[in-house]
């Protein structure tokens, strides 16, 4: 983990065009405040949007998109290169999301993703759109949170390599701040045979063609891999504390903490807070719910129907040893 202080680490870049992709879901990001009620038009919002960016390009979603309400969904902001100072700070405000995270601060996470990709930026934006809309079944469309990393983080320990490359396509790289606080990238198949890029003359600038700019934009997604993102909030509460007790986040923390949420269910559980309270002592102790103070908690959860998560908290808070380890 990267102390705070210390300088910023770098991503990897390799001098395409660069995009920062902004979730707002929860808040924007730079901090400023946008009057919705003023936002009567798509120019107005981008112009808004570009005016706290210090006049940066902008690029929104299109209006008709199902999936959520415009305001909400991810955004581009184009920066100038792999030199631009902006990145420095993007990465220090993506640690900084996660360490008031690991604080039990309910933080959220703007800081998506930088792209490095040859599209033309309306044609990247039209391809993020659909890849963050999939059918876990022929009768369901679904919001798949790309731009927020921690769910990111997890498709990649969903999805083999191979499948995520197709995902992404001509984006040539996707990076982004992981929970071991370092850059992490995702490569997209941009390069594979000459698929999707042409060059316009010397080699000097590539382009890809708009009718092929929305090819295997869909993530397939099998009816586990869907009850696992369905899990994020609590998969990542679970992780949060994982990590707070010094723990490696790797694909090996990832299988415990979905293997924790599925015992959680087992043992009755609902909801991202319980789930997440049982996943992370479960992690450390397979076999707590046959100890106190989860064997307790889970009693009285029952009993009295309170939520689990509260009534473990204040067990461990009589018990007098911090919430989340087990007493000897």
């Amino acid at each position: 983990m990267i102390p705070a202080g210390n300088p910023p680490p770098r991503p990897a870049l390799r001098g395409l065009p660069l995009y920062v992709l902004i979730d707002p879901y929860t808040a924007d990001y730079p901090d400023h405040d946008i009057d919705l009620a003023q936002c009567t038009s798509f120019d107005c919002l981008r112009a808004l949007r570009s005016d706290a960016w210090n006049g940066r390009d902008v690029f929104l979603a299109d209006g008709d998109d199902p999936v959520a309400h415009v305001h909400r969904l991810p955004y581009l902001v184009s920066l100038k290169d792999a030199d631009d100072a902006l990145i420095d700070a993007l990465t220090e405000a993506a640690l900084a999301e996660h360490r008031a995270a690991l604080d039990g601060e309910q933080q959220p996470y703007r800081i998506g993703a930088l792209i490095e990709t040859w599209m033309a930026p309306p044609d990247l934006m039209r391809r993020l759109q659909k890849m963050w809309a999939y059918r876990p079944n022929a009768d369901n469309l679904r919001y798949l949170r790309i731009a927020e990393r921690r769910i990111f983080e997890g498709l990649t320990h969903l999805f083999d390599p191979a499948m995520l490359a197709r995902w992404l396509g001509p984006i040539a790289r996707w990076h982004f701040t992981g929970r071991a606080m370092a850059w992490l990238t995702v490569l997209g198949d941009a390069d594979a045979d000459g698929k999707w890029y042409s060059d316009t003359g010397f080699g000097m600038r590539r382009t890809v063609d708009p009718q092929r700019a929305l090819e295997a934009a869909a993530l397939h997604v099998s009816p586990q891999q869907h009850w696992r993102l369905r899990d994020h909030e609590a998969v990542s509460r679970a992780l949060d504390d994982w990590q707070r007790q010094g723990r490696a986040i790797d694909a090996h923390a990832y299988e415990l903490a979905w293997a924790g949420i599925d015992e959680a269910v087992r043992h009755g559980l609902a909801g991202p807070k319980d789930k997440g309270a049982f996943a992370c002592r479960w992690m450390r102790n397979p076999a707590c719910a046959g100890q106190s103070p989860v064997r307790e908690a889970l009693a009285r959860s029952r009993t009295l129907e309170q939520p689990f998560a509260e009534v473990l908290a204040e067990i461990e808070a009589l018990n007098d040893h911090p919430a989340g380890i087990d007493p000897a």
